[in-house]
């Protein structure tokens, strides 16, 4: 089918049964692996992850695999060079030495005993300054890129355990590493809160298409996208408008 000509009904058509039929699967594979595991947490807690922050990595591909059975729009998918570009900026030290350190990386679960990628998170960490930290208890600052689960995995907790993750790999990798000596030596250097920022869609500014679109891709409506963030997630919404 092509999306961008494709009728509005049809489109609805195509979402609903998509969404229905992942939630049948989500629903199935739940029952099935609380069985076999005891709960849901025993299994994700189980799930192994794999860190991504070079070009080089042997697992960029099944990353990007993933990545783009969700992200089916034109104008919002990136390409797998695109990735390996960007990756390729944590090594550059005319940056740092320009703009401060950064990473740009992500974090991918998989289930150790099919060896498929489950979920995955991309995220760029910044360090706060010297003068946040001590007026504002804030050690960095998380920009999230990206954050997908498989949709026959979407009543597992995923999402969240790859948003702890996250916080953890700064507090304990990139933070350290950043500060080195500084951070392990000093008395509560490494305390503090990691502020995460995550731009999402509006889907009162998108086109009925567009809209349609990417739920067909994300196998999630726009409007639930938006819930979860707001209610399971534990971050706090903020509206606002971008003008390009």
């Amino acid at each position: 089918m092509n999306y961008l000509k494709a009728p509005i009904s049809s489109l609805r058509h195509s979402v609903k049964d998509s969404l229905v039929y992942a939630d049948a699967l989500s629903e199935f594979n739940l029952k099935i692996t609380v069985n076999e595991y005891g709960s849901a947490t025993k299994f994700i807690n189980s799930l192994e992850p794999i860190l991504i922050n070079s070009p080089k990595s042997p697992h960029l591909k099944e990353f990007y695999k993933l990545y783009k059975e969700f992200f089916i729009l034109p104008d919002e998918r990136e390409s797998l060079s695109g990735f390996k570009k960007v990756l390729a900026l944590n090594k550059d030290r005319k940056l740092n030495r320009k703009f401060g350190d950064f990473e740009e990386a992500m974090i991918c679960l998989f289930d150790p005993k099919s060896k498929t990628l489950l979920g995955a998170i991309d995220f760029c960490n910044y360090p706060a300054s010297s003068k946040v930290r001590k007026k504002q208890g804030v050690i960095g600052f998380v920009q999230l890129v990206f954050l997908f689960v498989r949709e026959d995995f979407r009543k597992f907790g995923i999402a969240k355990r790859l948003l702890t993750l996250v916080e953890e790999y700064y507090s304990r990798n990139f933070f350290f590493g950043v500060y080195g000596k500084e951070a392990l030596h000093k008395k509560n250097f490494a305390k503090g809160n990691i502020l995460f920022f995550c731009e999402q869609n509006n889907p009162k500014r998108m086109s009925v298409r567009k809209q349609l679109i990417d739920s067909l891709g994300a196998k999630i409506l726009q409007d639930d996208r938006v819930a979860w963030w707001k209610n399971d997630s534990g971050t706090k919404l903020l509206i606002f408008s971008v003008f390009l």
